[in-house]
């Protein structure tokens, strides 16, 4: 009886050790999180907890296909179980230069890092991107478009909606052509007036261009509105999307709405039969980030 008792508790004691040692396991770093595009090298979504039901994560992954090619920009989405007691800041930080996400030159990468157990969630964005996205608009969305959702255990529909709401800042017209410019200012060395010339030139022929383009207004018939861009629905790999044009007529101050479809978006032949990838947890390199960094910016909350 004595020896039956003995093995009981050794055995209890052997199964608590064990259980201790699973959970501390779980407990990640920035340098021990499973980097997504070591077996996708197209992956935006790292969910090594499968905190995400397979559609939610496609559905993520999809929106940040669709902002890198509409902009070039890395949009990463980072879903963890459990990250002690590290601060969340310091934690997004540190991940974001350790996979270098963004373009390693101007710096347009965005994480959107995620953490159950400690109920932070944080937007972490490149130095190329603070003017586009500032800490003011990175705080309202996770205020206004994600926290509640996360409050009612909607986790991946926040982060889906803050996915959908960087978006729609960095997909406006203004913001498209300067990220795909890759516009970076330096300072001038030497016959400083020849680069702006040349810079003048640029904006006359694209002041020409927009005019030529510019809708004609229906009342006074004359060129030259103002335009607004509003995009009602993005348009996914199985239905196209809506958007609408606001004009105003720059000589009578006419107004009109013009609604415009979005083409479906298509997948390239290298990658329609691609797995996903997105919480592997090692294997063959499939490709990484574009080396890019961040300063700190952005903006947290918990829910």
């Amino acid at each position: 009886m004595f020896i039956n008792r003995t093995l009981g508790t050794w055995l209890l004691t052997l199964g608590s050790l064990l259980l201790t040692l699973s959970l501390m396991a779980e407990v990640y770093t920035p340098y021990t999180v499973p980097n997504p595009r070591t077996t996708d090298g197209k992956a935006f979504v790292a969910d090594p907890d499968h905190l995400l039901s397979a559609d939610e994560r496609n559905a993520i992954q999809d929106a940040a296909e669709q902002l890198h090619t509409l902009t070039g920009v890395e949009m990463v989405t980072v879903l963890l179980d459990d990250i002690g007691e590290a601060d969340a800041f310091d934690f997004a930080y540190d991940l974001f230069n350790e996979w270098g996400i963004g373009d390693s030159e101007t710096n347009t990468g965005v994480l959107l890092f995620f953490t159950m157990q400690q109920h932070d969630i944080r937007i972490t964005t490149g130095k190329g991107l603070e003017g586009f996205l500032p800490d003011g608009a990175c705080y309202y969305i996770i205020a206004d478009d994600i926290i509640p959702l996360l409050r009612h255990g909607q986790y991946g529909a926040g982060l889906l909606a803050g996915n959908q709401a960087i978006i729609q800042r960095l997909t406006t017209r203004q913001a498209q052509q300067e990220l795909l410019l890759g516009y970076r200012p330096k300072e001038p060395k030497e016959q400083p007036w020849k680069g702006l010339s040349l810079f003048a030139l640029f904006v006359a022929m694209i002041a020409g261009l927009a005019y030529w383009a510019a809708p004609r207004c229906p009342q006074c018939k004359k060129k030259g509105a103002r335009t607004k861009d509003e995009v009602i629905v993005y348009a996914t790999y199985t239905a196209s999307g809506r958007g609408i044009y606001h004009h105003t007529c720059r000589s009578c101050g006419h107004q009109w709405d013009e609604p415009y479809t979005i083409a479906k978006r298509t997948r390239s032949s290298s990658s329609s039969g691609r797995g996903r990838g997105y919480s592997s947890s090692g294997g063959s390199s499939g490709g990484s980030f574009g080396g890019g960094s961040t300063s700190g910016g952005g903006a947290g909350g918990k829910w």
